[in-house]
This record gives C-alpha cells, structure tokens and sequence, in this order.
C-alpha cells in the first residue's frame, strides 16, 4: 500500500479556524459599531462647521450682507437647515436655495460662490430634526441645533 502524502489542512482544522474567526468576529461587532456611528457623527460635525465658516464669508459680500443687515433688534433672517436629504436656506419659511442657476437671493448666491457644493452636504446620523444654523440681522451666525454627542468610550 502506497503511503498517501498530502499537504494541505483537514476538514477539522478548516472548520475550527472558521469557527474561531466568527467568535472574533461577533466579539467585535459593537465596537466596530461604535466606531463607525463616531464616525458618522464626526463628519456631521465637520460639516456643520463647514456650514457656519462658509456663511460668515459669504456675509463678506456686500449684497450678501445689505441683505440681512437690519437695524434694530437681531432676529432671525435666515436658516440653513441640513438633514439627510440635503441642505437648504431658508428665508422665513422661503426655500431660497433652489438651484445654482436660479437662486435669486443674494445670501444664497453669496453661499454658491464660496462653495459650489454647499447644498448637496448631507447628515450621515439620522435625527428627527435638522441640524440648523441661524442668520441673524445683525450678521451673526450661530448653530441653534446642538450635535448628538459623540460617544466618549473609544477603547
């Protein structure tokens, strides 16, 4: 009888090799979770950020700012308001963003000139309410939504 050499692993030890990269793998799942939703969360920050450094300069626009210059007491004059659908301005209850080609406010068309692409910036984290910057008359920005914390155990 001729002695069989084979080289390679056996049904056994392929088994318990998948078997262990599974356990390693469920083990690590939530944290893998934990990181991906920081993530998330990061990025809507940035963002946000971005949203507020792109509205004070486009406020360095003279138009942009005769716009929502008002003397008096500061109110509200604009909203950006961002959620997972896109970003708008907004004057009162008016969409003035619509499109770069028609928007006929002068804040807005403030805002594609610094940033073409301001519009399409979306929140990666689902929340039940927008995340909204507020423009007051006296050209101030400020942020009006507070961000979702982000999750302090990173270990």
């Amino acid at each position: 009888m001729k002695k069989m050499n084979n080289k390679g692993f056996s049904l056994v030890e392929l088994i318990v090799v998948v078997l262990i990269m599974a356990i390693i793998a469920v083990a690590l799942a939530p944290q893998v979770m934990k990181w991906v939703d920081n993530s998330r969360r990061s990025t809507d920050e940035d963002n946000y950020n971005e949203m507020i450094a792109n509205a004070q300069v486009a406020l360095t626009d003279k138009l942009a700012y005769a716009a929502v210059y008002a003397t008096g007491t500061a109110s509200v004059k604009y909203s950006i308001k961002t959620d997972n659908n896109g970003t708008k301005l907004y004057k009162g209850s008016t969409d003035v963003t619509a499109t770069q080609a028609t928007a006929t406010d002068d804040l807005a068309k403030a805002m594609y000139a610094v940033s073409a692409n301001w519009a399409s910036i979306k929140a990666k984290v689902a929340i039940t309410t927008a995340y909204q910057i507020d423009i007051y008359s006296d050209g101030s920005v400020r942020k009006t939504t507070n961000q979702p914390a982000l999750n302090a155990d990173l270990s």
